[in-house]
């Protein structure tokens, strides 16, 4: 299997003089000694020498390892890690509890969809004490754009501190202070594409050395690829592939979280139709495990999660504050889940206005309509939010609606299978019934992820549909 050499940690100079001798992939430097390499390349013997070790390094022992390596080891280890927050609910949610470390995440947006504010608003969120069910580590924020604010971040962190010690007196949290939040920041800004490949490849040193950092920022890794390569899209295509397969062997070996954020580019149509798209071509859409796409208007903001291996497409709306990302406080309103029982009858009475409909000379002789309701009632479950009816079931006829029963509702063949993007968030609304009431339902509630408030009285009236 062929490699490029750009995805090898090489020094930059070395790199360049490789290039340009016409050295590109692995198999190239195939039975070259130093002193051949050095007189091919203008490197120094020294110099050569590094870049074959780097190249063909000793066999080791890490293959074993690998295939030694079970699904229940994989599943076992990724329960023990913590994702980092965002600070917005509705987009953790969807993302199964925020960024999940070991896995590339891709922000894409246009000018000001909040991408920069998300990377500074997990810097300070990937610092939070282990106490408040955070990571406690740090970050290294490599900027290509040039809009890393000090003063932004300062703000940020100001409301993270702020409620993380409003919520616990820990003398951890305590320690939790804006200079420790400062000084766990790591802050790198390249002005080339070529500097960006050179800090890629040097990630595994500065980890190395910098065990606490648990979180890699890229801000933006396209603004230096856009332009410049004078239509060689072959080569940029290969300079970005080398840079992600060096991020996901990072991300691997050192069980950290990397964010990337993207820029849009409008693609257009044969028909003459256009859209928004993100930039560096669709395939480099492969390149990222997670890729979330950000878009605003005048009225809201929308987070789209449009790829992710492990969890289904969904939207979250946020909102952008001086504190930095938060929930979004119209989607409170979309979170309700009203549920509520009443008695329907098999059939209700029906009337005679045969005289006010149309007929023609071949429609059917009608039915006797029911002229008394029906003496058989059954119990109706529904459920419902701002956007209408979720699911509706019809107990059965002398069945019991229990404390179990009304759990079975929330997540098997109910509420859960109908909208599986907003449960995990819901605050479930309902009256005070027994089964309601009832404390496995209250133990249960939190379990699936939903709060509960109880209805005011005019909620709790049964009426029919």
């Amino acid at each position: 299997m062929t490699r490029d050499l750009t995805t090898f940690p090489i020094s930059q100079n070395a790199r360049f003089k490789l290039l340009s001798s016409g050295f590109f992939i692995k198999e190239d430097l195939n039975g070259f000694t130093p002193n051949e390499l050095a007189t091919e390349t203008g490197l120094t013997v020294e110099e050569a020498l590094d870049v074959l070790e780097i190249v063909f390094p000793a066999s080791s022992n890490s293959e074993s390892d690998i295939l030694s390596c079970s699904a229940l080891d994989i599943l076992q280890d990724e329960k023990s890690r913590s994702s980092i927050t965002t600070f917005c609910k509705s987009f953790d949610s969807i993302l199964n509890g925020g960024i999940p470390p070991m896995k590339i995440t891709e922000l894409c947006g246009c000018p000001g969809a909040g991408k920069t504010q998300m990377c500074l608003q997990l810097c300070v969120s990937v610092q939070i004490p282990k106490s408040l069910g955070g990571i406690d580590g740090e970050a290294f924020f490599i900027d290509t754009e040039g809009s890393f604010v000090a003063q932004r971040l300062v703000q940020i962190a100001n409301g993270c501190i702020n409620e993380c010690k409003a919520n616990s007196q820990d003398s951890d949290v305590k320690d939790f202070t804006i200079d420790k939040v400062l000084k766990g920041i790591y802050y790198y800004h390249c002005k080339s594409y070529t500097e960006v490949i050179a800090q890629v490849n040097l990630l595994h040193q500065f980890l190395e050395e910098h065990k606490k950092v648990a979180l890699i920022v890229i801000d933006s890794i396209a603004f230096h690829f856009r332009y410049g390569f004078d239509g060689s899209y072959s080569l940029r295509a290969r300079l970005l592939n080398g840079i992600v397969q060096s991020l996901v062997k990072v991300a691997n070996d050192h069980k950290v979280a990397v964010v990337l954020t993207n820029q849009m580019t409008t693609k257009i149509h044969e028909d003459g139709s256009s859209n928004l798209i993100p930039a560096l071509g669709e395939s480099w859409g492969h390149a990222c495990a997670i890729r979330c796409i950000l878009s605003w208007d005048e009225e809201k903001r929308q987070a789209h999660l449009f790829k992710s291996p492990s969890m289904a497409e969904g939207k979250a709306n946020y909102t952008i504050t001086k504190d930095g990302w938060q929930q979004d406080s119209d989607q409170l309103l979309s979170r309700i889940i009203v549920i509520d029982e009443f008695w329907a009858r098999v059939y209700e009475p029906e009337l005679k206005r045969q005289s006010t409909e149309w007929e023609h000379a071949g429609s059917p002789k009608r039915q006797k309509v029911h002229q008394n309701p029906s003496p058989v009632k059954l119990m109706v479950i529904k459920a419902y939010d701002v956007r209408g009816f979720i699911v509706c079931r019809f107990v059965p006829h002398g069945r019991t609606v229990t404390a179990q029963y009304y759990r079975d509702f929330l997540v098997q063949r109910g509420v859960r299978d109908k909208c599986p993007d907003l449960v995990d968030s819901a605050i479930i609304l309902h009256d005070n019934v027994r089964p309601h009431k009832a404390e496995r339902e209250h133990k249960a509630t939190p379990r699936l992820g939903m709060g509960r408030i109880g209805a005011p009285t005019i909620l709790s009236r049964h009426f029919s549909l």
